[in-house]
């Protein structure tokens, strides 16, 4: 514990063992590591005082860097300031870490062991086994005797002996190389030898135990001044470093300062220098204090010697060898020693880094002086270049001053010449504003004439624009009169055109109507009759209208006539007025021309006036600008020569500045070469106390290092002495290379003075210069004001002249100008009149067209009047005409339907005398399976439709007929047979009424009033059924006939456009379906043919529109009226008929929209549908073609479009919408 411990722990221990061996035990035995007893106490505080030490060192750290935070903020560099090195960091390690305590006895070598091993073969036996159980447990001692002896002793040596005395300080030996064991006795053998020795130990150990004391005493003083002085190298290397820290700091503002940038106010620059002070102060405290701890541990090493010299004397005393009985205090002797030597290395070293920290302190001031320096160098420069400057500004000034009398100069002769031009042009406009009032006279004069001629011909046009007027209004009257007789001739032509149509039709419906009557269609006759009968009375009617339109256009031409006459009359008068207005605007025109003639010579005056104005302003103002312009070289002159006197005081006091800057630069100079002196000096200091570490620092790792994993105190002299060295040299080269840039900064600092001397001297030579400009423009000023004045007087002169030339330009103009107004006037007089004479001219011309026309006009309108006379005359013979063919047309319509009744009579009798068919033999038998397919493929399904309704119609029951109708009691009342015979009378009615009598009113006086009702409907209805029954007999008998010829004949191929329609061999007249006569055969029996042209092109002569997928805005006209138009089918898409919609304008309703188109257009498609062949029974739909339609009039669109299809439900109806 006392070579492993601390200061403490040493110190306790060396009193441990220096006390009674009883408490020596104890304290072992209450253990070393825990803590416990005064070892483990001690051990503690030590422990303690480590971590404080460790602590403070880290602090110290921060506290340098803190020391520089006043300057960090100025730092810009990448490389910071505060992170100082770490110094003695090794110490730190060392002192921080626990050296492991390791207490182990002496051990022999390796090689006495091997030999050991080898004596054991040898001699084997028991001594082998025991030395194979146990020999590895033996001391250096132990070894050596088992060695010597061959083995273990087996016997005693005899005391007195000298085998016995040897043995004994063997013993001894053993134990005074703290081989504290007893020797080895394996044959217990040995029990008087360690008695013996033992005794003489205590002895010895008894002699020599006060110098052991001062010994250890001696070594814990000096291990404490050792650390001290360690603590205050480090401390003063780290005051080392922050110095050099702010050198470095102060060479950067340097540097910045150089380069223009910006630096810190110089309260931060004496922060500073207070931090470099500082630092050398505390550096030197630390110097001194470890100079003071080594002084004190050299004390402790002559303690150490002293006791050494005691001990041995003790020795002597009793006859043992020297230093055996100090033990454990020869190691601690040794360690001191050490001890001493590291705290002396550990002073020259801080001594060396307090030199380094002044060597840094007097380099920045050479640094400093040499900044000193170079502003002033630089200030000296500066002025030097500022005197140059102004001396130039005055030589500038000077010279500007000579060219500002020069331009003065000319100047002056400039406004003497413009005066004498000014002068001149004021007679020039004196003599042309006499002529031009004179001028002004005569265009008024003349002015005044042409208003008295215009006056003239403005009453003169006023005459033929009333004449013109009145011819007009007799031309529109006869144009009117014209129209009117127009209109009535059309008339009459139209009227008369209608006669002869009308005559036309009745002429066609006799003819048709007598047709008929031989082919026995009384209906068709009788229909016929009646279409001449309305075409007689319309070609009267149109006859009477045609005479009446005929008499308005004969009054019509009278009034005409009446019209022209009076227009020639005021086109007459309107002529004599446009002569007398022409006279008076030639007049007027003369008196104008003489006005303006006069107004040319006054302008041409104040012409000359104006240019002798603009030559006298133009002389004026150049002599103006002359005397302006001298008077400003006047001023300049002046500014100048103000400037040339000031641009030498400038350079006057610059070169006294400059010889100031120099003089004090030269100071400054003197002050960098004794601060740089002063750093040499402490580097030399530095150089020399680092030489010093080195003998103390190599005695201390020598004297410690044996022992240096053995004691802490000499682990940590070795460490020291190791540290010392190498911090004491860095030290000091810091310090050389301060000394040596000190030298640098001086040598600059000279440079720099003798440069800003020669600055000085420059400076004063512009100054001078300067002075003698100065003088020279004050002389060029006086000139240049000289030459101003003659100037003013010329601009003067030549202003008076050009204000007299202006007042005579100002009369001319005003002279011109109202000579040029009354030209004016009188040219606007005369073109007012002339324009009256123009406007008289054109209202006679305008008025003889006038009469001209309505001659032309009356004269047409006695023509008109004439053709509309013949065309009512033509209209009159066609009416007549019309209503002959109408009377016999009603003729032959009469016989006609006399001999239908009789014939239909017969039939009907005939019929219901053979039966109950309305037609003899009914619809004949049905159609099979292939003459249905030959019917179908010879003109479609419409036939094979039309068979099948055909053949139902004739084929119906007459009893069924009446049932149906309501005569179900007519059958039970009269009888079948009664009612069917009354079915073939001409009377139905009667003949019915008269079986009611017969049969009795009273008894059917209950059921009379039913009977009435079926006899009204029966006698009403039977016609059409009749007739009927007779359309299906013969279209039945037609559509056989079909079927026989197609039998019968080759099938021939279809041609294009008559699909299902096979061509027929026989030829006939095509007609339009409006015209085929009744009962014709069916129009597929024959060739199709398309008569029609432009929008009914595609209308076949069978009554069907051929149209096709993809077709567009296919008009549909009723074919059985060609006069009724159904719609338009916008397209065919995909078998559909379509009606396309827009309906996206924004301001639609949609339920008047929905409600007004869907239902509507629906049913003309319906209806128009029937008509398009192959498309009778397609779907039809609403198709909205653009997107954007609103959700509501969708809505809408699909509510009317569901009401429809609910009317029509075998209809298909489809809705499509683009979006």
């Amino acid at each position: 514990m006392l070579n492993w411990g601390e200061v403490e722990t040493k110190a306790v221990a060396s009193g441990l063992l220096d006390g009674p061996e009883g408490k020596l035990h104890e304290a072992v035995d209450r253990g070393l590591w825990s803590y416990g007893g005064p070892l483990g106490e001690a051990k503690y505080r030590d422990e303690k005082e480590v971590r404080a030490y460790w602590k403070a060192w880290d602090t110290q750290y921060t506290d340098w860097a803190k020391t520089l935070d006043p300057l960090n903020k100025y730092w810009f560099l990448p490389e910071k300031l505060w992170r100082a090195p770490e110094f003695g960091e090794p110490i730190r390690q060392y002192l921080i870490h626990d050296i492991p305590f390791r207490y182990r006895l002496p051990e022999a070598t390796q090689a006495a062991k091997d030999r050991a091993k080898k004596v054991a073969e040898g001699v084997g036996g028991e001594d082998r086994k025991i030395f194979d159980m146990l020999g590895h447990a033996h001391g250096p001692g132990d070894i050596r005797a088992f060695i010597e002896h061959g083995g273990y002793l087996k016997a005693a040596p005899e005391p007195g002996t000298v085998e016995f005395r040897t043995e004994v300080e063997a013993a001894k030996v053993k134990w005074a190389g703290c081989d504290v064991g007893t020797p080895f006795d394996a044959y217990r053998v040995l029990g008087p030898v360690i008695t013996a020795a033992y005794q003489e130990w205590q002895s010895e150990l008894a002699a020599q135990a006060k110098a052991r004391t001062a010994i250890v005493q001696a070594q814990i003083q000096s291990v404490r001044h050792m650390r001290s002085a360690t603590d205050a190298m480090v401390k003063a290397s780290g005051q080392a470093w922050v110095a050099d820290a702010v050198l470095q700091w102060q060479k950067y503002q340097n540097d910045r300062r150089k380069a223009k940038q910006e630096v810190p106010d110089a309260s931060v620059f004496r922060q500073a220098d207070a931090i470099l002070k500082d630092a050398r102060g505390k550096a030197d405290a630390e110097a001194k204090r470890a100079e003071q701890a080594a002084t004190a541990a050299k004390g402790e090493g002559a303690k150490v010697a002293a006791a050494q010299d005691e001990a041995a004397k003790a020795a002597d005393a009793i006859g043992a060898p020297r230093g055996r009985g100090l033990e454990y205090a020869q190691q601690a002797a040794q360690v001191a020693r050490a001890s001493v030597a590291a705290t002396e290395a550990a002073a020259k070293s801080a001594r060396t880094a307090s030199h380094a920290t002044n060597a840094t302190v007097k380099d920045s001031k050479t640094l400093a002086a040499l900044a000193e320096t170079q502003a002033h160098a630089v200030q000296a420069e500066y002025h030097r270049a500022a005197a140059q400057e102004a001396a130039a500004q005055a030589k500038a000034a000077a010279d500007s001053a000579g060219r500002q009398a020069a331009e003065a100069k000319g100047a002056m002769e400039k406004a003497e010449a413009a005066k004498a031009t000014a002068e001149k042009a004021e007679t020039t406009a004196r003599d042309a504003a006499k002529d031009a009032s004179e001028k002004r006279t005569v265009a008024e004069r003349e002015r005044d004439n042409a208003k008295k001629y215009r006056a003239d011909a403005d009453a003169q046009r006023n005459r033929a624009a009333g004449a013109d007027k009145r011819a007009q209004e007799q031309r529109t009257r006869a144009a009117e009169a014209l129209d009117r007789a127009r209109g009535a001739g059309s008339t009459a032509a139209e009227k008369a055109g209608a006669a002869e149509d009308a005559e036309d039709r009745a002429s066609q419906a006799r003819h048709d109507a007598e047709v008929a009557e031989q082919r026995k269609a009384a209906a068709q006759a009788r229909s016929k009759a009646l279409e001449a009968a309305a075409a007689a009375a319309q070609g009267t009617e149109a006859a009477k209208d045609a005479r009446s339109a005929a008499d308005e256009a004969k009054a019509d031409a009278a009034d005409a006539t009446d019209a022209a006459s009076k227009a020639r009359h005021e086109a007459d008068e309107a002529t004599s007025a446009a002569v007398a207005s022409r006279e008076d605007a030639i007049k007027a025109t003369g008196a104008a021309q003489r006005s303006r003639a006069a107004s040319d010579a006054a302008a041409s005056d104040a012409a000359t006036t104006r240019s002798a104005l603009a030559t006298a302003h133009a002389a004026a103002a150049e002599a103006i600008e002359a005397s302006e312009q001298a008077a400003r070289n006047v001023r300049t002159a002046e500014k100048e020569a103000k400037k040339a006197a000031e641009a030498a005081e400038t350079a006057r006091k610059e070169a006294e500045s400059a010889r100031s800057e120099a003089r004090q630069a030269n100071v400054t100079s003197a002050e960098a070469t004794g601060h740089a002196h002063a750093t040499a000096q402490a580097a030399a200091a530095a150089r020399d106390s680092a030489a010093e570490v080195a003998r103390p620092a190599a005695l201390a790792i020598g004297l410690g290092g044996p022992y240096q994993e053995k004691d802490s105190s000499a682990g940590l002299s070795v460490i020291v002495g190791q540290t010392s060295q190498p911090l004491a040299e860095q030290q000091a080269a810091a310090a050389q290379a301060k000394a040596e840039e000190a030298a640098r900064a001086a040598k600059e600092a000279r440079e720099l003075a003798v440069k800003a001397a020669k600055d000085a001297k420059l400076a004063a030579e512009a100054a001078a210069a300067a002075a003698e400009d100065a003088a020279r423009a004050a002389r060029y000023l006086a000139e240049t004001r000289t030459y101003a004045a003659r100037a003013k007087a010329a601009a003067e002169a030549a202003q008076r002249a050009e204000a007299n030339t202006n007042r005579y330009n100002e009369q001319a103009n005003k002279d011109a100008y109202l000579a040029n107004a009354a030209a004016g006037t009188a040219e606007s007089e005369a073109s007012a009149a002339r324009s009256s004479a123009d406007e008289a001219e054109k209202d006679a011309g305008s008025a003889r067209k006038a009469a001209h026309a309505a001659e032309g006009d009356a004269s047409a309108a006695r023509g008109v009047a004439e053709r509309a006379d013949e065309y009512a005359t033509a209209a009159e013979d066609s009416a007549s005409h019309a209503r002959d063919e109408a009377k016999k047309a009603s003729d032959a319509a009469t016989r006609a339907e006399a001999d239908e009744r009789a014939r239909l009579e017969a039939e009907r009798k005939k019929a219901m005398e053979a039966g109950n068919f309305p037609v003899p033999g009914g619809g004949g038998p049905d159609l099979g399976t292939d003459d249905e397919a030959i019917l179908l493929k010879a003109c479609g399904q419409t036939c094979v439709d039309d068979f099948r309704e055909a053949r139902r119609a004739a084929s119906m029951s007459v009893v069924d007929w009446v049932r149906e109708n309501g005569g179900e009691i007519l059958l039970e009342v009269l009888g079948v047979n009664n009612v069917k015979r009354c079915l073939g009378e001409r009377h139905i009615g009667s003949c019915l009424w008269g079986l009611v009598d017969a049969a009795g009113w009273f008894t059917l006086i209950a059921k009379i009033k039913p009977i009435g009702k079926a006899i009204y409907r029966v006698a009403t209805g039977i016609s059409g059924f009749f007739e009927k029954a007779e359309w299906g007999r013969k279209t039945t008998d037609r559509m056989r006939r079909i079927v026989e010829r197609a039998k019968a004949e080759k099938p021939a191929p279809e041609k294009p456009g008559t699909p299902g329609c096979p061509a027929v061999a026989r030829s006939r007249r095509s007609y339009s379906v409006a015209f085929l006569p009744a009962g014709d055969p069916n129009p597929c029996t024959n060739k199709v043919t398309f008569p029609h042209k432009g929008t009914r092109a595609k209308l076949g002569s069978d009554g069907k529109y051929h149209l096709k997928e993809g077709d567009r805005n296919s008009k549909i006209d009723n074919p059985n009226d060609l006069g009724d138009t159904i719609t338009d089918i916008d397209v065919i898409d995909g078998g559909v008929l379509w009606e396309e919609k827009t309906a996206v304008h924004p301001n639609i309703d949609p339920v008047s929209w929905a409600g007004k188109t869907v239902g509507k257009k629906l049913s003309v498609y319906i209806r128009a549908r029937q008509y398009i062949k192959g498309y009778e029974k397609a779907p039809i739909g609403m198709w909205f073609v653009k997107s954007g339609t609103t959700p509501e009039l969708r809505r809408q669109v699909e509510l009317r479009l569901n009401e429809f299809r609910a009317l029509h439900p075998d209809v298909d109806i489809r809705l499509r919408w683009t979006d």
